[in-house]
């Protein structure tokens, strides 16, 4: 059995709702699977002219729940892809962002209670990066007593699969894209397959994956789909769901933009020539850190936790 469920007492006055236990090793998965996104207030227009402000929720990606056992005890461990975090890139840098847990088997109009976590204190940085600057993974530690009464978390062997992935494997994509409204009130579940595997190094390059990764999907987990959805932790023949990795990106193309058979061009004043105008393009095929270094991340963390610990 690969459900932890943590009993942990709910803030004040705050009315926690029950996250539902699985049936079976997808709603395990599921469970554990969490929306990462940010608070934004809106106005809106009425029909009568008037204006009102509504606070809605905007994703930014997705994570996973793990439990590390310790000498000191559990510590638990919030895992999604770095650029969640930061990216130089996009001049995102947030000092924190709020994780919404799913609401279970029936749908609801709000997501379930969650808890802000924390990336910055006084300008020093709370999360923790992969050793290596190009892998794309990141945790931070959950420590908050804000959030659901039970919440589900995964043991850390099952996210230790060693070895890779051979190419045609079939597998499920778990998380949030920004697919419209509340879509981040359950976990959406995709299919695909490993399409290309490292040939050098299979066990610890990304490898990639014939599935749509969307932005809010980021983080998200990969799984080797067994052949059946009966048992939480195994199928009716015994056989476990593997966890490949967590999806960091999508392979995306720009492509000129097109009118009347066209090419569409950006013309500047002066002497700078012209630019045509490029539109990005989903090829449906996903990047996955794979399952490696989720382990060499987790082992890591623990060792700078220990560290910063030490050093108060």
């Amino acid at each position: 059995m690969m459900l932890h469920v943590i009993k942990r007492k709910p803030a004040r006055n705050h009315r926690a709702h029950p996250v539902a236990t699985g049936h079976t090793w997808m709603d395990v998965w599921r469970g554990a699977t969490v929306v990462l996104g940010h608070y934004h207030t809106v106005r809106m227009t009425q029909s009568d002219g008037s204006t009102r402000r509504r606070r809605r929720f905007v994703v930014v990606g997705s994570g996973l729940i793990a439990e590390v056992h310790t000498r000191r005890g559990v510590r638990h461990w919030l895992l999604t892809a770095k650029h969640i975090f930061c990216s130089a890139r996009e001049r995102w840098r947030p000092a924190g962002l709020h994780l919404l847990f799913p609401q279970g088997v029936e749908p609801r109009v709000e997501a379930g209670p969650g808890l802000r976590v924390r990336l910055l204190r006084k300008g020093r940085r709370q999360w923790f990066a992969h050793p290596n600057a190009r892998v794309d993974l990141a945790c931070v530690p959950i420590g908050s007593r804000v959030g659901p009464k039970s919440l589900p978390v995964l043991q850390v062997d099952r996210l230790l699969t060693q070895g890779a992935m051979p190419v045609g494997t079939p597998v499920v994509l778990l998380g949030y894209p920004e697919i419209g409204r509340g879509s981040y009130v359950q976990t959406l579940v995709r299919q695909g397959l490993v399409s290309w595997v490292s040939p050098n190094r299979p066990g610890s390059s990304p490898l990639l994956i014939d599935s749509h990764v969307f932005p809010g999907n980021s983080g998200g987990p990969v799984l080797a789909l067994p052949h059946g959805f009966e048992r939480p932790g195994e199928n009716s023949a015994g056989e476990a769901a593997k966890f490949v990795g967590l999806a960091t990106q999508s392979r995306i193309l720009e492509l000129p933009m097109l009118a009347g058979g066209k090419e569409v061009e950006i013309h500047f004043k002066g002497r700078r020539p012209s630019e045509t105008l490029l539109a990005p393009q989903f090829v449906g095929i996903g990047v996955v850190e794979p399952a490696m270094r989720v382990g060499q991340l987790l082992a890591a963390a623990s060792a700078w936790a220990r560290r910063r610990r030490a050093a108060r």
